[in-house]
């Protein structure tokens, strides 16, 4: 999804001076699997300040008219109606949260509290129309870890709604099969 690129360019585009640089972490530091609370908590706040989740939400409709279309296509024989069904269910299930799980779990793996800190300072700075400050150590571990921050990313969400999907085509086979037509060389 665009949104990883959202969040990174927002707090890189206007970046001009360094702050205080931030304490050097490991990789190993950030991948461990109990979460600090303040730091869950302070990625949750800087998520909703890029507009992470307005964005999601704005495009679930149109996410969803593009997947229908690709639903259709994969299904072969199924009638339009199965389609038109999918597309309710996804909409009415689907939930923002789900989605904004996925960014909050991958920037708690990539990023420490204090850089965490440090990139809602840029945001709150931004949008004061402030020059943004972050530190040189901190841009380039953006830089280095935007291409897979923003592949953990996508995975995630398209797995969020993958499952989805499949459960909501499986549903609806179930509850119609007469939308689905067997082909013509299968036995019935």
């Amino acid at each position: 999804m665009k949104f990883a690129i959202i969040l990174a360019a927002a707090v890189l585009a206007h970046a001009q001076e360094p702050a205080t640089k931030s304490p050097p972490t490991s990789m190993a530091e950030n991948s461990q699997p109990a979460v600090d609370a303040r730091l869950h908590a302070d990625v949750v706040k800087l998520i909703e300040l890029t507009g992470v989740r307005a964005a999601i939400q704005s495009s679930f409709a149109q996410n969803i008219g593009e997947s229908k279309a690709r639903v259709m296509q994969a299904c072969g024989g199924c009638a339009p109606e199965f389609a038109e069904e999918w597309a309710k269910r996804m909409l009415a299930r689907a939930k923002v949260d789900d989605y904004v799980d996925v960014y909050v779990r991958v920037y708690e793996k990539y990023f420490n509290d204090d850089e965490i800190r440090q990139l809602i300072v840029s945001q709150n700075e931004a949008r004061n129309s402030q020059p943004q400050t972050i530190s040189d150590a901190l841009k380039q571990k953006i830089t280095a870890q935007f291409p897979s921050l923003q592949s953990e990313i996508m995975g995630g969400t398209t797995q969020v709604g993958a499952k989805l999907g499949g459960e909501i085509g499986a549903e609806i086979q179930q509850e119609h099969p007469e939308y689905f037509k067997q082909p013509a060389n299968l036995p019935k």
